[in-house]
């Protein structure tokens, strides 16, 4: 799952994906928990029950058109993206990202500049918005086909 999210990498930043993947400052190595493959599973999961909920549970006529499916792709991407945000965001502000990763040091160990703020843990919440998008549609063109009421959707 992490091999997705590193296409996008540069739009959150090394040093974020670097935590995402596990890398511990304490041993110089990726010893800690895959957050990719824990955020990713969230995503798919989520992205799995909203495509079931609008093609087999909403078996109402009005809720086949692109509209609906406009809105079940926004309301998924609303969701994961908060998930994203929110998870890596804690994560920052309750210090439990490494300083090796969050600050660049000078040989005093000063900061020179930060490696991991706010709006990088904002453009990952985007970048998981971008796959649960992605999931969506690959689960739409999966799933629709035995829908009795939204068979068309959104194609």
């Amino acid at each position: 799952m992490g091999n997705i999210y590193c296409v996008l990498e540069n739009l959150f930043g090394v040093n974020l994906a670097n935590y995402l993947w596990g890398y511990d400052c304490a041993t110089n190595a990726y010893t800690n928990q895959n957050l990719f493959n824990i955020i990713g599973v969230i995503a798919i999961v989520i992205t799995l029950i909203f495509t079931l909920i609008y093609y087999y549970a909403i078996r109402h006529p009005r809720f086949t058109g692109w509209g609906s499916w406009l809105i079940v792709m926004a309301v998924v991407g609303l969701i994961n993206f908060s998930i994203g945000y929110a998870w890596t965001n804690n994560d920052l502000l309750n210090g439990k990202i490494g300083s090796c990763l969050v600050h660049q040091l000078d040989q005093n160990g000063d900061v020179i500049s930060t490696q991991i703020a706010s709006i990088n843990c904002l453009m990952f919440g985007f970048v998981n918005l971008l796959v649960s998008i992605i999931l969506l549609v690959i689960f739409s063109f999966a799933l629709k086909w035995w829908s009795k009421h939204a068979k068309y959707s959104p194609i």
